[in-house]
């Protein structure tokens, strides 16, 4: 207890001044409270925090309060509201409109009931006519509406010449891959033209190709190792397959083991690039 005539009637209490004219003005944060306020706070960084509760707490605790506690405030947490207890119940000024059927609703408020606004319409047909850049609509039972679309046009038009622009950059991007691709034909396997005479690697078949892929050769008896390889358009190595066999024949390849897209493959004999072929994967 604290202050002239200061008592309590009650334990667990903490009081600061008496009644009456012992009654006293607490100020935090100035040296002149308002002396019509219990409680001046005058901070100007600070604020006032008052308990937070969420909804079950909140519901939990107004059963313990009465007529005695009304004007009580707690923040609900799980709704970002300020409730206030008055006398019986919660109440807050954060009201919440909604729609059940035809009947619209604010929470702590009335409803209307919109029933008879459902059955009305306003049906009307609209015809149109396009006079160069100027569009009339024509309103059943009403007046007529221009709009000027030279502007829009204009805008459409001005979009059409940059993606021509794109669209040609893109062309020209392509042309160059295409070029590239052709060099990485002769330079994807460093090595000089085969001394192997009547060495051969034929066109896959089919292509494209969705299943197997049969490669046809020619490998001479005096060359002592004999290779296919596959790569893709990068260059990443995907396959080697061995050849054993001399003269001629064919060696199947799996496409299920290639992802679709295009792949370049060579024949290499004693290190030599016979030659380079593309096949297609579907």
């Amino acid at each position: 207890v604290i202050g002239n005539n200061a008592t309590t009637a009650q334990s667990n209490s903490f009081i600061i001044g008496g009644s009456g004219a012992d009654r006293l003005t607490v100020g935090i944060g100035t040296n002149a409270p308002n002396l019509n306020a219990s409680l001046d706070l005058s901070e100007s960084d600070k604020g006032f925090l008052i308990s937070r509760m969420s909804t079950g707490e909140r519901t939990t605790f107004g059963a313990s309060l009465g007529a005695d506690e009304e004007g009580m405030l707690v923040f609900d947490k799980d709704l970002d509201m300020l409730y206030n207890w008055d006398g019986s119940s919660w109440n807050t000024d954060g009201q919440l409109i909604a729609l059940d059927s035809t009947s619209l609703a604010i929470s702590g408020g009335n409803a209307v009931d919109l029933s008879g606004l459902m059955d009305n319409t306003d049906e009307q047909n609209l015809s149109g006519n396009l006079n160069g850049t100027i569009l009339t609509i024509d309103i059943e039972n009403g007046s007529s509406a221009t709009v000027d679309l030279s502007t829009l046009l204009t805008e459409i038009n001005t979009m059409l010449e940059e993606q021509a622009a794109i669209i040609s950059a893109h062309a020209e991007k392509i042309a160059q891959l295409e070029e590239d691709v052709a060099d990485l034909e002769s330079k994807i396997i460093l090595g000089l033209n085969s001394p192997f005479p009547g060495i051969r690697i034929d066109q896959s078949a089919p292509n494209p190709s969705n299943g197997r892929i049969y490669i046809g050769f020619i490998a001479p008896n005096e060359v002592k190792d004999v290779r296919i390889v596959v790569y893709d358009l990068k260059g990443n190595l995907h396959m080697t397959i061995p050849i054993k066999s001399r003269g001629e024949d064919a060696v199947e390849i799996q496409t299920g083991e290639l992802a679709p897209g295009q792949y370049l493959y060579s024949m290499i004999a004693d290190g030599y690039r016979v030659d380079t072929k593309k096949m297609i994967v579907q």
